[in-house]
């Protein structure tokens, strides 16, 4: 009967409520009865299950006899559980109906400020093409009426764009070029709505402007002689620091991908103390850079660096006064400031890249060298001496090598090169190129102004004119016995800058490339010291200790960290495959005395400064498995310390030889290389020629 509290009775219609209640025609049997003679049965007493009158009366909306077989408490529980979570599914509900409103008011609310903008853009387009059209009318009823703007009447056509008033004013169109235009020509062919609005445009005298309450104004001198899309100011430092100063737009760059690009640059001085902070590159479109705003800097001595905070999440965005001024150049905080937009509606969309005082004197942008951000512009900056007769691009060679033809030979220094006519050409393009590395690797702002040499001369009188590490070993080295000196020598074929031809080594199957003549998918063997029509990319140096089984390496050109190329491989491989070659034969001339593969490979580095050395470290030690000297004999008890030091190898006193510009020791590291043979060498190499190159997909 518990299923029936949602119609409670009263006790006067009980009996009638129990008439109607419908009688069940199947009753089942009790459990454990066979027939219905178990119905005869006498019924169990049920006098306890029989409220008594003051529960009666308590309860007075229960029909009596059946008030005890309810569970009145616990069910209304859970009605009202059930009700609460209803309410709270619609309150719910409710919540995300509002916020999906709100949602849409948002985006009706910011596709009316787009409108608009496109609005005031298109207006300010229609300004400009009536203004440029006045200004031709102009011009040409200036050649029609015979007389020089000096000789107009009342002599006040110089002073035209000086005082004509804006046609905002409610005295209409200006007076004076009613005083010198014929009054017939006048109404026919200008009509008062295309009288120039000249407060739009600066005067042409250097006429003092009033300060801007927000920053110093954007208003500058107007070239007319030249387009009127390119506008040239003088930037000299004012004596006013609130005296107005425009960008001078220097370089427009039509690309077909990203449309017109423009390039306007400015200075930027301290609004209190008329300091000169940076020089301000503005990059964007035209309609970007077109826009009304005022800059407002301070520098570090008037605004102390935490002077405030910045509410922007992005840095370096335009229209942020409170961000630091940090120099795109050195990553030094400059000062304080940034734009600010005449109309609180403009966007100023234009990146902004900021170059010091200092940076300005001491770096220059090549473009050819690849790099640059999305702020920015392409191209690394490098030191001014790099760049001749105010070129954009400086002196580095900027030869992209890809998959150029090239080849590589392996030579016995003290043996083989001795008095060969060539000789004197290879130690000058090694030392070219080893020229190029240190200043390409040293002559940047990253190294320059945090490490101990600060400019291009402290470069060259400390590194450059002590000339390469091992240049000695290639002039005046002599045999000694128990070692071998090599150099690898690798070499990149010429070629044309528009050559679009397809390489030499793209003509040849990858499968029909042998072993003895190829070392990778475009190198070749050879045995040409000096090949024609090349350029040199890569030297590599190995010392070979016969008895310690010993390998020492070296470059000439040591590679920076992420910049561990395949062309070093190649030549390891190159010098491993001259070893075994030459202990095959040995071993088959003198059994009695057999060599065995060198199993300790090993560095000695002293490169300047002692920061990139360091980093050179890390890289050789994370990636190629190096360790330092004094771990590697505790973990391997055949190898001593006596193997690994300046005296054990003639590479290694080359190198320690050399002056240090900050006092610091040569940095040894090793790693064992465990014993080779020539069938696994060629094996291996032979899998990674019939293997087709990433490269060669270009040529297909």
């Amino acid at each position: 009967m518990e299923g029936f509290d949602f119609f409670p009775v009263s006790s006067v219609h009980d009996e009638a409520w129990l008439q109607n209640l419908p009688i069940p025609q199947n009753v089942p049997l009790q459990a454990g009865t066979d027939n219905p003679s178990s119905f005869t049965d006498p019924m169990p007493n049920t006098e306890h299950f029989i409220p008594s009158v003051q529960e009666q009366n308590l309860h007075p909306h229960i029909p009596p006899h059946y008030g005890a077989t309810y569970d009145q408490p616990s069910y209304s529980e859970s009605l009202q559980a059930q009700q609460v979570q209803l309410e709270v599914l619609r309150e719910t509900r409710r919540i995300r109906e509002l916020e999906l409103q709100i949602a849409e008011e948002k985006r009706h609310e910011s596709e009316a400020r787009l409108r608009e903008r496109e609005a005031d853009v298109a207006l300010a387009e229609a300004q400009i093409k009536l203004r440029t059209m006045e200004m031709s009318r102009h011009s040409s009823f200036q050649d029609l009426s015979g007389f020089a703007p000096s000789q107009a009447p009342d002599g006040r056509f110089a002073q035209h764009f000086e005082s004509s008033p804006s046609t905002d004013d409610a005295s209409g169109p200006s007076s004076d070029s009613a005083t010198w235009l014929d009054p017939s020509l006048s109404g026919m062919m200008f009509p008062d709505y295309f009288t120039p609005d000249t407060s739009a445009f600066p005067s042409l005298t250097p006429a003092a402007s009033d300060p801007s309450p927000s920053g110093p104004s954007t208003s500058s001198h107007l070239d007319v002689g030249g387009p009127s899309d390119q506008l040239f100011v003088s930037l000299a430092p004012p004596s006013d620091p609130s005296c107005p100063r425009k960008p001078r737009r220097t370089q427009v760059s039509n690309s077909r991908k990203k449309g017109t690009r423009a390039v306007d640059e400015c200075d930027a001085f301290c609004n209190q103390c008329n300091k000169f902070i940076a020089k301000l590159l503005l990059r964007g479109s035209q309609e970007e850079l077109d826009v009304s705003y005022d800059l407002y800097y301070r520098c570090s001595t008037c605004a102390p660096i935490g002077h405030g905070t910045s509410t922007r999440k992005r840095a370096n965005e335009p229209d942020d006064t409170a961000s630091p001024t940090i120099c795109d150049v050195c990553n030094r905080i400059q000062g304080f400031g940034g734009f600010n937009a005449k109309d609180s509606r403009t966007i100023l969309a234009f990146a902004v890249e900021v170059v010091c005082a200092s940076c300005s004197d001491k770096y220059r942008r090549c473009t050819n060298c690849g790099g640059g951000s999305s702020r920015g512009g392409i191209g690394k900056w490098r030191c001014k001496e790099l760049f001749e007769d105010d070129r954009k691009t400086c002196g580095l060679s900027h030869a992209r090598l890809g998959g150029r033809d090239m080849e590589l030979a392996v030579w016995e220094i003290p043996t083989e090169l001795p008095g060969r006519q060539d000789l004197p050409l290879v130690i000058d393009a090694i030392e070219n190129l080893w020229h190029e590395h240190v200043v390409a690797r040293m002559g940047v702002p990253e190294v320059l102004e945090y490490q101990s040499v600060r400019n291009y001369e402290d470069i060259k009188a400390k590194i450059l004119d002590l000339h390469f590490p091992g240049r000695s070993l290639f002039t005046d080295q002599v045999p000694i016995p128990g070692r071998r000196l090599f150099t690898a020598l690798t070499w990149a074929k010429i070629r044309a800058r528009r050559d679009k031809s397809k390489p030499q080594w793209a003509r040849s199957r990858p499968q029909d490339k042998s072993i003895n003549e190829w070392v990778a998918y475009n190198t070749r063997r050879s045995n040409v010291l000096y090949p024609a029509n090349s350029l040199l990319c890569g030297v590599w140096i190995a010392e070979w200790n016969i008895v310690d089984r010993t390998l020492l390496m070296g470059t000439v050109c040591m590679f920076d960290y992420l910049d561990v190329e395949d062309r070093s491989a190649y030549s390891f491989e190159e010098f491993l495959y001259r070893i075994l070659c030459e202990i095959r034969q040995h071993n088959s001339r003198h059994p009695e005395d057999p060599w065995h593969p060198p199993e300790h490979l090993w560095a000695a580095i002293k490169s300047n400064p002692y920061s990139l050395r360091m980093r050179l470290v890390e890289t050789l030690e994370r990636r190629l498995g190096f360790m330092p000297v004094e771990e590697y004999i505790t973990r391997y008890p055949g190898a001593r310390h006596e193997m690994f030091t300046a005296n054990s190898a003639s590479l290694a006193k080359a190198v320690d030889d050399r002056l240090s510009v900050d006092n610091k020791e040569m940095t040894i590291i090793v790693k064992y290389i465990g014993v080779s043979s020539l069938e696994n060498l060629e094996r291996k190499k032979a899998a990674r020629l019939a293997k087709p190159h990433k490269t060669e997909a270009k040529f297909v």
